[in-house]
Formats: C-alpha cells, sequence, structure tokens
C-alpha cells in the first residue's frame, strides 16, 4: 500500500499517476513532504523519477542497484541505460546515496534544505 491508499500495482496503472499536484515556480511558498527515516550503514537511498520507474519493474531497479553496490555513480548510469534501451519515453533522473557511518544520517535533510532554501 502506498500511504495506505492504493497498492503499488494500481498506482503504476492509475490513469491519475501523471498529475502534477505541486510544482516548484509556481506560487512563492512550496509545500514539500517531509518524512525522516533512521539510516544505519550500508543503507541505500534512491530517488528518482517516473522515467525510471515507468521503464523498469522496482526489482530490476534493486539488481541493477545491488550489482553495483559499490558504486553509486556507475548504478545510476546503469539504470538510466537499461531505462533507455527499454524506450527511455520520458526524462530520467536517478540519485543514489549510500551511506557510509552515522555521520552521513543527516546529508539528505542537508541537501534538500540547502536546495529549499534557495527558492
Amino acid at each position: 500500500m502506498i500511504r495506505g491508499i492504493i497498492t503499488k500495482e494500481e498506482a503504476r496503472k492509475s490513469e491519475f499517476k501523471n498529475i502534477i499536484t505541486r510544482a516548484l515556480g509556481v506560487d512563492e511558498d512550496v509545500e514539500i513532504d517531509i518524512e525522516e527515516q533512521e539510516v544505519m550503514p550500508g543503507d541505500i537511498l534512491t530517488i528518482c523519477t517516473d522515467g525510471l520507474t515507468d521503464m523498469l519493474e522496482d526489482n530490476e531497479i534493486l539488481d541493477i542497484i545491488k550489482m553495483n553496490i559499490d558504486s553509486p555513480q556507475i548504478a545510476c548510469e546503469k539504470l538510466v541505460d537499461a531505462a533507455n534501451k527499454r524506450g527511455g519515453e520520458d526524462n530520467i533522473t536517478v540519485i543514489i546515496v549510500r551511506f557510509v557511518d552515522n555521520e552521513k544520517k543527516s546529508i539528505i535533510k542537508r541537501i534538500f534544505s540547502t536546495f529549499f532554501k534557495k527558492l
């Protein structure tokens, strides 16, 4: 279930999946969703657009990441390549962060807080 509303499969096939509910640059104030998660050394965070998830299944994405666990950069490149080989029908953006130690816990918060301060 996604946020307790619909299943992943229903979301993937929904007629509303590409409706934009919020956009940057439209209003002066931006409403953002923030969710905090504890991370442990070795955890991997993947952030991507639907340009990737529309072309590859979740298990395919996971397999490519696992095969390139020591290099997030190479994993990103291989994911983009795989999505393009399937047709690459949309822009494809992928960010992979591998947490190495506990000092990295706040890296995502720092990245996003820096970005949103600029808006």
